[in-house]
């Protein structure tokens, strides 16, 4: 906050106190929380939601940063715990139905409710590592075929012909 209301005096020859910051943080907090809960029964209602962790610094200290999100919604959640607590507090996950996509993390399979898809992000995060440590030919050519496969879903509107999955599933 004191730096906060530094860069007000710097910039905008603004001088704020930082009760004042805090004070506004607590108003906007307040008044968005209608908009907390509309953005999770959005994320409820949708098909598919992509879950993820990140770790942040919040005052020294490592926290974890959640999200959940949907081709339109995006929720983002601070907690001090990275695991099934935070994501049960959050509370999106344990009321989910649909197809949660994420990466292998096991806590995730702990919502048996839904289905799960794996993200291929990670997936071609981790391909490109092996391809740059251990240079085995099977990570280029699996890194290559899930790229041409996410060309090809794009290219379909996201929903490939069947007889295309069934090829891709065979050459995988």
């Amino acid at each position: 906050y004191e730096r906060l209301a530094n860069q007000f005096d710097e910039l905008y020859e603004m001088p704020l106190s930082v009760g004042s910051l805090v004070r506004f943080n607590n108003e906007a907090y307040r008044l968005l929380e209608w908009f907390e809960g509309y953005v999770k029964r959005q994320l409820l209602a949708s098909q598919v939601i992509h879950a993820d962790e990140t770790g942040i610094n919040v005052g020294g200290k490592r926290h974890w940063l959640h999200n959940a999100s949907s081709e339109r919604f995006t929720l983002i959640y601070p907690h001090q715990k990275r695991g099934t607590e935070a994501m049960d507090e959050v509370g999106v996950l344990p009321e989910f139905t649909g197809v949660i996509c994420h990466d292998h993390w096991k806590p995730y399979y702990t919502y048996k409710q839904a289905s799960h898809a794996l993200c291929n992000a990670h997936h071609l995060r981790e391909l490109t590592a092996v391809m740059e440590t251990e240079n085995h030919q099977w990570a280029k050519d699996m890194h290559e075929l899930l790229c041409q496969m996410n060309e090809q879903v794009r290219l379909a509107g996201g929903k490939p012909p069947p007889k295309q999955a069934q090829q891709w599933r065979r050459r995988g």
